[in-house]
């Protein structure tokens, strides 16, 4: 009987880490122009990170201003972010008023992170990355940076890792491209928008249900074979 006990716990323990092995992306097999099949990899975030809530998209990030600070930290640092830090203590309330939400913005020189809490649970309902429409299109290197922070504030809210930064990037240079500013991909909706009034572009993700996808029609974000 104990011979058959540590058989059982030795196989859970050899799926489970061959699941984990496998967490970190998934390949799935698309179509490219000329009608080939070809696979890709996507990134693979971590579904604690997301649950179900009553705000306007039927889900909302587990985590807290706090936490999401500290995550963005260490991707921010693990890219080569020199040691600096965003202080969680920077974070400022804007003037809105709401009943159910709170509105956040932190400055980081020309970059401005944003970040949306519902009351209720201190959670985390989107977080996003501004920065004003002259400095953003004066350059391609700053156009770079701001694509680059954006993909942090993916890959910290979502669970995803330091690796995932070019897929992140390139999902939210889509958005800016594509006719409807916006893509589904993995519990979230991706968003660009551009206000005219305050010169300010704005690359945005926030959690959603599949219900949620479907009602608005958004697309499902798909890269390009290599």
């Amino acid at each position: 009987m104990k011979r058959i006990i540590c058989l059982i716990i030795a196989a859970v323990m050899i799926f489970c880490l061959g699941s984990c092995g496998d967490d970190k992306n998934k390949t799935v097999s698309i179509s490219t122009e000329d009608g080939k099949s070809e696979e890709v990899s996507y990134p693979v975030g971590n579904p604690d990170n997301y649950t179900e809530s009553d705000c306007d998209t039927g889900m909302r990030f587990t985590l807290t201003l706090h936490n999401y600070t500290d995550n963005f930290n260490a991707v921010y640092n693990e890219l080569g972010g020199n040691g600096e830090k965003f202080s969680y203590t920077k974070w400022k309330k804007t003037k809105k008023d709401d009943e159910k939400y709170e509105y956040f913005y932190l400055k980081s020189g020309n970059i401005v992170l944003t970040a949306t809490v519902e009351k209720e649970s201190l959670c985390l309902v989107n977080v996003g990355c501004g920065v004003s429409a002259d400095i953003y299109g004066k350059n391609k290197k700053n156009r770079e940076r701001v694509l680059r922070v954006s993909a942090i504030c993916a890959i910290a809210s979502g669970g995803y890792t330091a690796d995932d930064l070019d897929f992140f990037s390139a999902l939210f240079e889509k958005t800016e491209e594509d006719e409807e500013h916006s893509f589904w991909f993995n519990n979230s909706i991706y968003i660009y928008s551009e206000s005219e009034r305050d010169k300010i572009v704005l690359f945005r993700v926030m959690p959603a249900t599949e219900g949620k996808r479907d009602e608005w029609h958004i697309s499902d974000f798909i890269m390009n074979a290599s």
